[in-house]
């Protein structure tokens, strides 16, 4: 059989993850063969599809439906093999699968023997279909050092998907107009992953460059060169100001913040009582801190705002920026999609409904604007408020 280069495993469950991987090991027995396995739906719907020769993902994921994400895979990497695993093994389910680009549909197995019955199966499914395929190594050529490559393509204001390669792990990073902004590797996303993929190997990697078919959520907002800079310092290499190469940091100062100079997004963060006194005082309103005639805005958990890119422009109280800017965008494209089947205009307010949360979206021509209320605590007229206030401000 004609081994796998790379194969990907995602799932939700944790235990069914470790007895599959240690079966679909078997496949590969080549050194360059690489098994990635992630648990999180959403970060690997920003994996690119196209890295796989295999990919086995389950039917049903904790936080979307796996075989809908199968057809969006599907469309961006139609040569990579693709086997969907389910609990219910009814003909309803495998024709869904079919119908949405599986290559295999399989039964989940749950002791080790099943296991080895499925990998079987799959290995026949490969005899068929890798021998008619051309040699896919994306990783031609010698290693080298990853954080040239990062600082060259800054430098030259380049937009690039750099796909990754060390001895054991291969991940991504994203470079849009000259900056560093988004990384991820299946189990990390974000500037800690970029962190970790600058660090494999000592920094040498192979490395194959595409061009960007798409800007993901943003991850990391530290401008490249304190990126490349702190990448320098943990390796120890020395003061990292002192290289030429990286450019100078700037001196940060003491001189205390005014309420003109605090960026936008403190200025709007709710609570709005919460800010200092005297930055409301000088903003209009004493009781509000708004201008008078304005609509305040009321006490929300959180409140953030994506533009019709996906990308997260403004928000408060957002412990987990990424995952909240890619959940409203996946909420407001499927909408989108929704709205353009039944050939009306594009949703403007939707409100979600929880036993402890209640969220409002509101979407306009410049982006969309999401709220979450703590449901015990939440009127109709706190929401209706959040409305009127999001209005003013899309114009």
């Amino acid at each position: 059989m004609k081994m796998l280069r790379q194969a990907l495993l995602l799932t939700s469950q944790r235990d069914y993850a470790q007895l599959m991987r240690a079966g679909l090991l078997a496949l590969g027995d080549d050194e360059q063969f690489r098994l990635a396995v992630e648990l999180d739906a959403l970060r690997a719907m920003q994996l690119v599809p196209q890295l796989y020769d295999l990919i086995v993902l389950d039917a049903m994921l904790d936080s979307m439906d796996g075989v809908q994400l199968l057809l969006l895979m599907k469309q961006q990497a139609p040569s990579t093999i693709f086997v969907v695993v389910s609990d219910v093994a009814d003909e309803t389910a495998r024709a869904q699968a079919y119908r949405n680009g599986a290559d295999f549909f399989l039964e989940r197995p749950h002791t080790f023997e099943e296991v080895k019955v499925a990998v079987e199966a799959i290995r026949h499914l490969l005899d068929r279909h890798l021998e008619l395929q051309p040699p896919r190594d994306n990783f031609a050529g010698e290693p080298v050092r990853i954080a040239d490559v990062v600082q060259t393509r800054c430098l030259s204001g380049d937009s690039v998907l750099l796909l990754v390669r060390s001895s054991l792990r291969s991940g991504d990073i994203f470079i849009y107009r000259g900056e560093v902004y988004h990384a991820q590797f299946p189990g990390l996303s974000g500037e800690v992953a970029f962190h970790e993929i600058m660090h494999w190997d000592d920094g040498l990697l192979r490395v194959n460059v595409r061009p960007l078919s798409h800007v993901p959520p943003r991850t990391i907002e530290v401008p490249y060169r304190q990126l490349l800079a702190a990448v320098a310092e943990s390796s120890g290499l020395g003061d990292p100001s002192v290289q030429p190469h990286l450019g100078a940091l700037p001196s940060v100062s003491d001189e205390i913040f005014t309420p003109e100079t605090v960026p936008s997004v403190v200025l709007e963060a709710p609570p709005l009582t919460d800010l200092e006194t005297s930055a409301l005082a000088s903003l209009g309103s004493p009781q509000t801190g708004l201008p008078v005639g304005e609509t305040p805005l009321p006490p929300v958990n959180s409140h953030w705002k994506i533009n019709l890119m996906g990308e997260l422009v403004e928000g408060s109280q957002v412990s987990e920026a990424s995952r909240c800017a890619f959940i409203t965008y996946f909420i407001f494209r499927k909408l989108a999609d929704v709205a353009v089947t039944l050939e009306v205009d594009y949703f403007n307010e939707l409100t979600l409904y929880g036993p402890h949360l209640n969220q409002v979206l509101l979407a306009d021509n410049l982006g969309v604007r999401h709220a979450v209320f703590e449901t015990a605590w939440t009127k109709e007229s706190d929401r209706q408020q959040y409305v009127e206030w999001s209005r003013e401000q899309g114009i």
